[in-house]
């Protein structure tokens, strides 16, 4: 268990509801669960901004600009900056299975 700080007059109030390690203790699950959702909405909504922006999901988008050269001179005409697009939407799309495992790990206990 860590130690952590607490202003004494809060933790005076926290008391009338019972033990202060458990009210810390579910108010700290509750702002990581919190964040944690945060995180994950702002991820989706970057990646639904670059589906909107190519039309497609990210691993359809992969595939084409592999394998279909009309697909890439069209991305890469209307977005020179598609490379750096590609990037950004793979990390978000990490970044969610990232957070939504940390997440359910938290909801698990």
């Amino acid at each position: 268990m860590s130690a952590v700080a607490v202003r004494s007059d809060l933790l005076k109030i926290a008391k009338k509801f019972g033990d202060p390690n458990t009210i810390v203790s579910d108010a700290l699950r509750r702002y990581t669960i919190e964040r944690c959702v945060e995180r994950i909405e702002l991820a989706r909504a970057k990646i639904r901004a670059y589906e909107k922006k190519y039309r497609v999901a990210y691993p359809v988008f992969a595939r084409q600009v592999k394998t279909d050269s009309q697909f890439l001179r069209r991305a890469e005409a209307k977005n020179p900056a598609w490379e750096a697009d590609a990037m950004e939407w793979q990390y978000r799309l990490a970044e969610v299975e990232e957070w939504t495992a940390i997440l359910d790990r938290i909801l698990a206990e």
